[in-house]
């Protein structure tokens, strides 16, 4: 019995103790100045020296991230030689430091350590609207101190060390207003961190946890680590393997893809959200639901109940959204994904289109004065989305101005609204923002609601609904029936009824200027350059196979046009391939028609240079996605020059971009009738899209996402793998590995897995685009093969080894392309002793000491040279600092030990 009770009385001791103990560790924990929101998984609980640490920060940091966000050679090399830079404009500060520095959150400074005496201190507020006075009010500077880290400014050492860098904004500003939260902090951190896919720390100013739980989601998508409060002091030492204090910003709602060697775009940043928000894709024709914004304060609609009335009478499902239900982003953002238009007067509510589906309306209602604010606001903005836009510009009588000032007064009567904003912003601001509500004139208002459902699923639907009949209108009812069948109709083109509103107006993306002008006025219009001529019919045409010939019926007089549809017209060579085909425009007698189909004909030639693998995805295969990607498939494909084992090859590119079969003239002599037509192909460059030449933004990542769609790809960004794939493109006739067993052996030496790819395993494309795609790195000499590159997962590495001579075809046929697809690039150089022809002509021949001579001899006379008479013996040696170089990239630090 003792012996129990004192068993129990230690028993009892021991429980208070442990008691006791985390009562007081409790206690010393939340006493402490260390903060619970700082135990980050990713940390390492050091205390020592930053001056005298053994960690090598310096390998850790991908250096090439930080390089993306600067443009021009003078930026990149003072950041590549002093690891920091500052770029400054209008908008917004940005610095970067693509090594070591320190943070001290209690000073919110930031420590860069330089050899530059004595220190330089930058002040920068870390928003995207630093020419807004009034919105940088509520934005705290952060301090930048660089010099010597031995200078007794600097902190002693780190209290917790971070393996990932740190990027510093504010959460400040016009926080509150979606259109300000978007445009100043959403898409500018979109901009700045999302190629490091996700390995950032963020670390906020003015920190605002009403702004942090509502975009909760987008900050989790763009860092994988809890963001850090900066606003809180404290005493601790922070380090981080390098910084960006600033957000890059590129306009009202926008991304310019050309700032960014990488090519993202607002077509890029949409799928970003919707990946986020966990978005459906819907048909915007399918159901034509009409999402009203509606407004508490100033600009709301005085009649909108009235106005919700004429939106169901015209046919919508109408949903009204309030302020309130935009509160909750996660259930709103899929509400707005759900409707195919939105309508609303100008204000911040609008930013919301970012969440409308693909090819859906947005109908912006502006106001007196707003004309300027409305356009370059949502207007622009919304067609780089991807979306049809449409502007009600109000009337005067339409304005509650009207009845406070007068018919006569100022604010009313001036046709140009900066006379009144010259009077200064406040006072305009006053009238137009703050003091006018809108009361809309439904009748007039109803022509843009079925200009709307024409944009939607064209004159059918809107005539349908317009009638108040119960119709539900799929635009893709052929596609779910199977493939479009050719109808066994003989009428004449006159006598059918078209939907011709829809293809009008993504006809108007292809053309710009006076071509656009000319589009609209006639209905028909040519545009060439260089390397291709396209002409567009947003007419009914009729093309008559057996003669190649299509005609475009018009009050002008007749004018003919000889187009050879294939995108290298300045080669004579590949052109000889191409057949023309004849145009008629103007006062002509149509033909009959044998045929009627229901969507616009894409007419181009699978002639030139197919068969080499290059030339169809640079002439053919990019250009048709260019040109045909935004009508959704509603396209009928009419190939000339047709050659089977080309449209074989391509199927699922093709079945992609049409719902309907491929059409070959040369064994249909028919006449078949479109509601349109365009003959050729749109061209930008080797390799390349250029977004701002298309009004739906589109870029070489949407390209690459096209394709990994197309053949069911399942990698989107590089693998991390133990041990990475490299593919080793295998040639057989010139420019060929002389010794490539020796090449394979050092590759899997240093630490690849090894595929050699031969030219019959590139024949089957669907097969070999999976091989790709499953691969971290892909070495080849210049030729067509490295065109497989399309397939290669982003931020794996291209390696081209350039032969002599081949310089610049090696850079602007695949070095330039290879970075637009968000692809790492290295070049190997080969020496005169790494060429065959070195053993040919001696080291003294011209074509080994002058390759630019025998360029100036003629083209074919230096190809018979370099191109065609040129094989290569690669130093393994040499080549393996390169490969080494690759497995950097790849941020496989483990490896490379």
């Amino acid at each position: 019995m003792r012996k129990r009770s004192k068993r129990l009385v230690l028993g009892g001791a021991i429980a208070i103790t442990c008691l006791l103990a985390f009562v007081l560790v409790h206690a010393a924990f939340f006493s402490s100045t260390i903060d619970p929101f700082d135990t980050w998984e990713q940390q390492l609980y050091w205390t020592g020296n930053m001056r005298n640490s053994e960690i090598d920060l310096d390998t850790q940091v991908p250096k090439e991230l930080f390089r993306r966000l600067v443009t021009g050679e003078d930026q990149i090399h003072e950041l590549d030689s002093s690891g920091f830079f500052c770029h400054l404009n209008n908008h917004s500060d940005v610095c970067l430091a693509n090594k070591p520095v320190m943070v001290d959150y209690n000073r919110l400074t930031v420590y860069v350590p330089s050899n530059k005496t004595p220190e330089i201190n930058h002040m920068i507020r870390p928003y995207a609207r630093k020419d807004d006075e009034k919105a940088m009010e509520d934005v705290t500077a952060v301090k930048i101190v660089e010099g010597n880290s031995s200078n007794n400014n600097f902190p002693a050492a780190c209290k917790f060390n971070h393996s990932v860098p740190a990027v510093i904004f504010s959460s400040g500003g016009f926080v509150g207003n979606p259109f300000h939260e978007f445009n100043e902090m959403i898409i500018p951190l979109f901009l700045t961190s999302h190629h490091f896919q996700s390995h950032v720390q963020f670390l906020i100013s003015d920190f605002n946890s009403t702004w942090l739980g509502k975009y909760k989601r987008v900050l989790a998508h763009l860092s994988r680590y809890k963001v850090m409060d900066m606003a809180r002091k404290r005493v601790a030492i922070h380090c981080f393997p390098g910084a960006i204090v600033g957000l890059n910003y590129h306009g009202f709602l926008a991304i310019d893809s050309e700032e960014i060697p990488i090519g993202h775009s607002m077509a890029d940043f949409r799928s970003f959200l919707r990946e986020t928000y966990n978005l459906k894709a819907f048909n915007v024709a399918v159901k034509p639901r009409l999402l009203l914004l509606s407004r508490r304060g100033s600009r709301r609609f005085i009649n909108e109940g009235e106005l919700k009335k004429l939106m169901k009478e015209v046919g919508f499902e109408v949903i009204v959204a309030s302020p309130e239900a935009t509160s909750n982003l996660d259930k709103f953002a899929g509400l707005v994904n759900s409707c195919s238009v939105m309508v609303g007067v100008h204000g911040a509510g609008l930013t919301n289109q970012v969440f409308l589906p693909d090819g859906a309306v947005v109908v912006q209602v502006v106001p007196l004065g707003i004309d300027w604010a409305s356009t370059n606001y949502f207007g622009e903005p919304a067609t780089k989305m991807g979306l049809h836009y449409l502007e009600y510009k109000i009337e005067a009588e339409e304005s509650s101005l009207l009845i406070a000032y007068g018919p006569k007064h100022s604010f009313i009567t001036k046709s140009d609204p900066l006379n009144v904003y010259l009077m200064g912003y406040k006072t305009a601001r006053a009238v137009y923002i703050e003091q006018q509500n809108v009361i809309i004139n439904v009748v007039r208002f109803r022509e843009t609601l079925v200009q709307a459902l024409n944009l939607l699923g064209g004159r059918e639907l809107a005539d349908c609904l317009f009638k108040g009949k119960q119709f539900e209108f799929h635009a893709d009812r052929e596609n779910r029936i199977g493939k479009q069948n050719l109808s066994n109709w003989n009428g004449g083109i006159h006598s059918r009824k078209v939907d011709q509103e829809a293809p009008k107006f993504l006809m108007r993306r292809l053309v710009r200027g006076e071509d656009q002008i000319r589009l609209e006025s006639t209905g028909f219009s040519c545009s060439t350059d260089l390397h291709y001529e396209v002409c567009l019919a947003n007419k009914p045409v009729a093309i008559d196979n057996s003669a190649l010939t299509l005609y475009v019926q018009s009050s002008e007089t007749q004018a003919k046009h000889m187009v050879q549809p294939y995108a290298l017209k300045d080669d004579a060579t590949a052109m000889k391939a191409v057949k023309p085909v004849q145009i008629l425009h103007g006062k002509t007698n149509l033909p009959t028609c044998n045929f009627n189909h229901s969507v616009p004909a894409v007419v181009f030639s699978s002639g030139g240079f197919t068969g080499n693998l290059f030339h169809e995805f640079n002439e053919i295969i990019i250009p048709l996605f260019i040109t045909c990607s935004h009508f959704q498939s509603h396209l009928q494909f009419v190939i000339t020059d047709f050659k089977p084992w080309w449209v074989e090859k391509y199927s699922r590119v093709l079945s992609r971009l049409s719902s309907y079969e491929v059409m070959n003239p040369a064994v249909n002599g028919s006449v078949h009738c479109f509601p349109g037509a365009i003959v050729g192909l749109k061209y930008h460059d080797n390799l390349a899209l250029n977004s701002s030449d298309i009004h739906g933004g589109y870029s070489m990542f949407d390209f690459k996402q096209f394709l990994r769609e197309a053949y069911e790809l399942k990698l989107k960004d590089v693998p991390m793998a133990e041990k990475p794939v490299l593919i080793l493109i295998s040639r057989n006739t010139t420019r060929r590995f002389l010794n490539e067993d020796e090449m394979v052996i050092m590759m899997e030496e240093l630490g690849f897995q090894v595929f050699v790819a031969t030219p019959d395993m590139m024949s089957n494309l669907e097969n070999f685009s999976s091989l790709v795609n499953s691969c971290s790195v892909m070495v080849g000499a210049h030729g067509a093969g490295l065109a497989n590159a399309v397939f290669l997962p982003a931020g794996a590495v291209m390696v081209q080894v350039v032969p002599l001579g081949l310089e610049w075809a090696s850079t602007n046929y695949f070095g330039g392309p290879a970075s637009e697809m968000g692809l790492k690039y290295l070049e190997y150089k080969i020496k005169p002793e790494e060429s065959s022809l070195l053993s040919t002509y001696g080291l003294d021949d011209p074509v080994i000491k002058d390759p630019y001579s025998i360029f100036l001899k003629g083209y074919y006379a230096a190809r018979a040279v370099y191109v065609d008479g040129q094989n290569l013996k690669i130093n393994v040696t040499r080549f393996r600092e390169t490969l080494f170089e690759a497995m950097k990239l790849l941020v496989h630090p483990d490896l490379l030990n």
